[in-house]
């Protein structure tokens, strides 16, 4: 009878090894994922940093008018919190959508209003 239990301790531990080495490998693609996020959002600040000044040199916007533009844009969805809201508004019935939904949930609409951010 023991060895019965011997052969089912063996196939556990094998299982519990191909789960580490399968945590390890995904733990190495989350690490070179978030570097890959990281150099990109380092790339669209410094962008974004870019097209400001250009604006702000060839035009009369001023840096208190950005922070209320970002201010503005931030309070939309009813909270200042730093964060955009990714809702869609339904060109029909003007309800707020899912972003992943393409059709509104409320009346059937499939056209939904989208920005030039949204498509980016």
């Amino acid at each position: 009878m023991s060895w019965i239990w011997n052969l089912i301790q063996q196939r556990q531990i094998r299982n519990l090894e191909d789960r580490s080495a399968d945590t390890l490998l995904g733990n190495k693609e989350n690490r070179r994922s978030k570097a890959d996020l990281e150099e990109r959002i380092d790339q669209l600040s410094l962008i974004s940093e870019a097209m400001w000044e250009l604006l702000r040199d060839s035009s009369n916007i001023s840096e208190t008018m950005l922070l209320n533009k970002v201010e503005e844009i931030d309070i939309r969805d009813g909270k200042l919190d730093g964060k955009k809201d990714k809702s869609k508004l339904c060109n029909s019935c003007g309800r707020k959508i899912n972003p992943r939904r393409k059709q509104c949930v409320f009346c059937g609409e499939t056209e939904i209003i989208e920005s030039a951010w949204e498509k980016v």
